[in-house]
């Protein structure tokens, strides 16, 4: 969508917004594609961000399980009789 054609001058106003239209229109052929481009790129770019979004979370998410499981597994080596333990010291 694009932009209103305005012109704030007082008395050469419609006469400039008249060429600002027929120049858009000129270079539309030129300027569209471009631009239509851009915005695929840009589409795809946020997919790709949002995927890397989403593994980072799940890795976050396994890095803090395996952490949580080896202080569990630390714990329960604590807790073993026989077996000496470091708060002893």
């Amino acid at each position: 969508m694009e932009p209103p054609v305005v012109s704030f001058r007082r008395y050469f106003g419609p006469v400039v917004a008249f060429f600002k239209k027929v120049v858009r229109k000129c270079i539309r052929w030129y300027v569209q594609p471009q631009v239509d481009g851009l915005e695929a790129k840009l589409a795809q770019l946020r997919e790709e961000f949002a995927l890397l979004m989403k593994q980072h979370n799940l890795t976050q998410a396994l890095v803090l399980q395996q952490y949580q499981e080896l202080f569990r597994r630390m714990e329960q080596l604590e807790m073993q009789p026989g077996q000496p333990s470091s708060k002893a010291a």
